[in-house]
């Protein structure tokens, strides 16, 4: 008879789907959304310490004995022969199917230790647990019982209570309501909140001593609980709140729950701090895998079914884990969180500007009077540079919460509340882009886009408000903008970057919406940095009309721009090199009258335009020459009237879109030079 000890190894198959199969029932037998925390917490609890305790009682299992237990899993050694343990396999298999109602699988494997190390036993225990034949031999052997009807008493179904007190918890989704938050009671926003870690598996394969294995393992299972979460939403809760934070379930490495809508933000710093709380743990650990967390975020109504978000919510965390990390971000990444469709990053900026100050330039000879001490050469500078390209690149979770800060404080300002930020606004821009049309043809969707960004205020004497619109609607467009190395920020169109800057739209109106009151400390964030103005006038202004001359005006047409406009550099009188653009003398009113191509055909477009620039080639040389003498830039441009007559009728692009983009290339070309002008005189004060 062969007495070598055996690895014995159960889990829970499908964990999450028997915790929501359990919230699932519980509704389905209410035909209500009450379900109660405690029967919620109890589900969670008979994955962890209940299926632990059955496991340990069922083979009188030693402390000395155990090699892994954690949500779900147990490994042990046992002194049993194969045939008792395999008894107790088909026992304990039966007995979990029976009173889950067919919910709970159990999957069991035993296999002799032999040469197996703890750490060794643990990896091969659960390669086979994952092994279909785990599961099938079990079936095969309960065959009789499983497939004949059995009767079920409900009472001895119930899992054990959990006598714990979790006062940060609340007793139902409807008690998360605050009187606070301006809602309706009865039917308020929630945010539904599913994170799971990234990276656990990596950091286990890693480990090679198996006490560092069990200590890690103890941490996770200790962090990620219902007791780790109380913790948290202690630390976490708004100030003078308690059952702000509804538990559907929190097991293994999954997390998940639900907050009212003004707690969304506090519900993923929550998620976020569970994190750094098991980084803080495993800091003397052997481990140098990066654990990281992806949250999955879901707007919702208290009195939808759960049935219903829970699909929606689980989206959003796939989402947020699909989401690729640029490579020179990934270590300062704290978390990915999905809303919308749009996963955002949460940076720790602290450590990536520690990391960026160690980037020293190593051309000592470019060091000095080199912009930001880049001489954009070196590997360093590169790094720095291909840094701020990949920030640009994704979604940024504090920039996007510090646009919310500043639409929240501009609502509760009496100057600009009806000016700047408005819901309207918003909606308006949405509207306009929601159009087949306009989805479909770029150059329509950047011509609305634009046109809708216009600032209006531009020569206003209040300085703070115009420096607030640039600043506003250059972030709205730096939604569609992309940081090419060498090449700097420019605008790029594609389903991504449209998808990005609609979602950014929505979320916009939703999270500055005052019945949520998301984020209460308004007063400080009308202010805004130099950089920020000056990269907001930059983007707004000025990368908006290179993106029209470059890509929309040049499509198929670049002979017809070149009509109306045309690049060109001369140099100062310090022998400085300087890029200009020569226009025809063309007012607004033109373009608004010519656009209509029906009562304005060609031939009468052409005659408009002589009237305004009837000067011969010969008298738009000699000006621009004594302009580059007076220390202005030659900007005049000669009306080839013929040409134009030629390429209008036989290019067939002189239409309302073209003369759209030739309209607004003027527009922000003109803007800027104001902005600029405005700039250097110090014009207005902020009211």
């Amino acid at each position: 008879m062969n007495n070598e000890t055996q690895i014995v190894a159960l889990s829970i198959d499908k964990v999450q789907t028997f915790l929501t199969e359990t919230i699932h029932a519980h509704v389905q037998e209410k035909q209500t959304e009450e379900a109660t925390l405690k029967q919620i917490m109890n589900a969670s609890r008979e994955v962890s310490q209940g299926f632990q305790n059955t496991v340990k009682e069922a083979f009188s299992v030693q402390e000395n004995e155990v090699l892994l237990s954690c949500s779900g899993v147990y490994i042990f050694r046992n002194p049993l022969p194969e045939k008792e343990i395999h008894a107790i396999f088909n026992k304990l298999f039966f007995e979990y199917y029976q009173e889950s109602q067919g919910q709970k699988w159990l999957r069991c494997v035993s296999f002799p230790q032999g040469k197996y190390d703890e750490i060794q036993a643990i990896q091969e225990a659960k390669k086979r647990l994952k092994q279909s034949n785990c599961l099938n031999a079990r079936i095969e052997e309960n065959k009789d019982k499983l497939f004949k009807f059995c009767k079920i008493d409900a009472k001895d179904a119930q899992p054990p209570k959990d006598d714990e007190n979790y006062p940060m918890f609340a007793e139902d989704i409807n008690a998360l309501f605050s009187g606070e938050e301006g809602d309706n009671k009865n039917r308020f926003r929630i945010a539904v909140i599913k994170a799971d870690l990234d990276g656990m598996g990596n950091m286990f394969k890693e480990i090679k001593s198996y006490e560092s294995y069990s200590r890690i393992s103890k941490i996770l299972s200790d962090k990620v609980s219902l007791k780790g979460l109380h913790e948290m939403a202690e630390k976490c809760r708004p100030e003078g709140r308690t059952g702000w934070l509804f538990p559907f379930y929190i097991a293994g490495d999954d997390i998940f729950f639900a907050v009212s809508m003004a707690n969304l933000t506090k519900g993923t710093r929550l998620c976020r701090e569970i994190l750094v709380g098991i980084k803080q743990s495993l800091e003397k650990e052997e481990s140098s895998k990066p654990l990281s967390i992806s949250i999955g975020v879901e707007i919702t109504f208290n009195r939808e079914p759960i049935r219903y978000y829970m699909e929606m919510v689980e989206r959003q965390l796939k989402h947020a884990k699909e989401e690729n990390t640029p490579k020179l971000l990934k270590q300062f990444v704290k978390a990915k969180i999905s809303i919308g469709g749009l996963a955002f990053l949460d940076i720790d900026y602290n450590a990536m500007k520690t990391y960026k100050q160690t980037l020293v330039c190593m051309n000592k000879r470019n060091k000095k009077g080199r912009k930001n001490n880049r001489c954009n050469k070196c590997e360093n500078c590169r790094k720095r540079g291909e840094i701020d390209e990949q920030l640009q690149a994704v979604p940024i979770w504090d920039y996007f919460l510090n646009d919310v800060y500043r639409i929240n404080a501009i609502r509760s300002n009496d100057t600009y509340d009806k000016m700047l930020g408005t819901s309207g606004f918003f909606y308006t821009l949405l509207d306009r882009l929601a159009d087949d049309t306009v989805q479909q043809d770029n150059r329509k969707y950047i011509n609305s886009v634009l046109y809708h960004l216009l600032p209006k205020y531009l020569n206003s004497s209040d300085k703070k408000l115009r420096e607030l619109e640039v600043v506003l609607n250059g972030r709205i467009l730096s939604q569609l903008m992309r940081k090419n190395w060498g090449k700097g920020m420019n605008i790029v169109l594609n389903e991504k970057s449209k998808h990005r800057l609609e979602t950014y739209l929505r979320l916009m109106l939703l999270f500055s919406d005052n019945r949520f009151q998301l984020i209460p400390d308004v007063k400080s964030k009308l202010d805004y940095s130099n950089v920020e103005l000056e990269n907001s006038r930059k983007y707004l202004l000025s990368k908006s009309a290179d993106y029209l001359y470059r890509t929309v005006l040049e499509r198929r047409n670049k002979p017809l721009r070149d009509i109306f406009i045309k690049k060109e550099n001369y140099q100062t009188a310090d022998k400085k090199t300087i890029p200009c653009f020569q226009r025809l003398k063309l007012e607004k009113s033109m373009f608004v009258r010519m656009r209509d191509t029906d009562k304005v055909p060609v031939e009468k477009a052409a005659n408009m335009i002589e009237l305004k620039n009837g000067y011969s080639a010969d008298e738009i040389k000699k000006a621009n020459r004594d302009r580059e003498q007076d220390g202005k830039s030659p900007c005049l441009l000669y009306f080839n009237k013929g040409k134009f007559l030629e390429l209008a009728h036989s290019e067939g692009e002189w239409n309302s879109d073209f003369i759209d983009s030739l309209m607004l290339f003027y527009e922000y070309k003109e803007m800027s030079i104001r902005f600029n002008e405005k700039k250097k005189s110090g014009g207005g004060n902020a009211k």
